[in-house]
């Protein structure tokens, strides 16, 4: 229970981060901006699109990972919080998995962001072109599901 309680106000405190949310932009614009590159190619634009939009997500989800992971513990060392949570009667262990979790949990929400931006541009290019373009919406889901993974 201690656990996701540290996991909950450490999801609360990353989410007021302003870095976060710059990534999270950027990467939105990285996979909108798939679709002027794929009119620069010739055969699979569809190809270009996807393979650009699945970089986008794993590049700026593990770079999310990496800015708010680093600052997780110090911020709690600089502003002496972890004084008062290590005095409480929980183990250490505990308090470093809450801050696994919710870092787990932001990166789980931003994944979805990224990725719902990107099937929305898929349908929207799909579309676009009136012509039969299979997408292969489970494959994408699997790919995005094992980026979160990874």
């Amino acid at each position: 229970m201690r656990i996701i309680a540290i996991a909950l106000n450490t999801f609360k405190e990353t989410i007021r981060d302003k870095i976060l949310y710059n990534l999270l932009i950027f990467a939105l614009i990285m996979i909108g901006s798939s679709v002027l590159l794929e009119r620069l190619t010739l055969g699979e634009r569809t190809k270009i699109t996807i393979d650009l939009g699945l970089a986008s997500i794993s590049l700026f989800g593990a770079l999310i990972a990496v800015f708010i992971g680093i600052g997780l513990v110090y911020k709690e060392i600089e502003r002496k919080t972890i004084y008062t949570i290590v005095s409480k009667p929980i183990a250490r262990y505990k308090f470093i998995l809450g801050k696994f979790f919710g870092l787990l949990l932001t990166l789980l929400v931003n994944v979805a962001i990224m990725s719902a931006g990107f099937i929305i541009i898929l349908y929207a290019m799909r579309s676009s072109y009136h012509v039969g373009v299979s997408l292969n919406l489970i494959g994408i889901l699997k790919a995005i599901f094992l980026i979160f993974l990874e």
